[in-house]
């Protein structure tokens, strides 16, 4: 955030070697963030680094969904207000009017590092496929309905979260030797422009074959 960085201007830079061939200012803005996130209560701190698992921002429902379980002291909702009013979250609204959050591209990295030196990365992962995949088949019955065009500006929305989670579904699946369908019920291919199918890694489409086709056309038709 900048009110943080203008504090830190100039002041506690990193000499780490890891920081030697970043830019003064990247140092600062790494050190403001550093010294915002130590000053956050415990829980805070787990929010603010589970909040990474998000792409391209999130919803309040989504954010207590995923994390209820986990935070038993303060409310997920409580937490996410305390985040934006220290401009660790920013906020909008979509086009139905709904409140999303969201982080810098640098506060995201730094919280996405944060998760990486617990052993919970694999397990929160999975806890915000299993929302999207949910949410998937919600949109799936949604689009075959009155509803469709609210639908399809949620889907558009969510587009990010949604590719990252069945990419972690794919990457898990052949991390385990687990088939996809039997791990998450869901049947995904990887396909070229020519329809063949592909390793996830060669550049071509995400399909969706079941459950939700109608889902695959609309999310993956680009």
């Amino acid at each position: 955030p900048q009110g943080l960085f203008e504090h830190l201007h100039g002041q506690y830079i990193l000499s780490a070697d890891g920081m030697r061939g970043v830019s003064a200012r990247q140092k600062s803005l790494n050190n403001a963030i550093y010294w915002s996130f130590n000053l956050l209560s415990e829980e805070e701190q787990k929010l603010f680094s589970y909040l990474s698992v998000f792409s391209g921002g999130f919803t309040l429902d989504a954010a207590q969904t995923i994390f209820k379980q986990s935070f038993t002291g303060t409310a997920v909702s409580a937490l996410i207000t305390s985040l934006f009013d220290k401009s660790l979250l920013q906020q909008s609204f979509d086009s139905n009017g709904e409140t999303r959050y969201n982080m810098l591209s640098t506060i995201h990295e730094f919280a996405r590092q944060r998760i990486q030196t617990t052993d919970q990365g694999a397990e929160i992962r999975n806890w915000h496929l299993a929302y999207f995949l949910d949410f998937a088949g919600q949109a799936d019955r949604a689009l075959r309905g009155p509803g469709q065009p609210e639908w399809l500006d949620r889907i558009n929305s969510m587009h990010d979260n949604l590719r990252v989670a069945l990419d972690w579904a794919i990457d898990y699946a052949r991390l385990t030797g687990s088939p996809m369908e039997l791990v998450f019920g869901v049947d995904i291919a990887v396909v070229k422009d020519q329809g063949e199918e592909c390793a996830p890694n060669e550049g071509g489409k995400l399909v969706i074959r079941r459950p939700w086709p109608s889902m695959a056309r609309t999310l993956w038709n680009d």
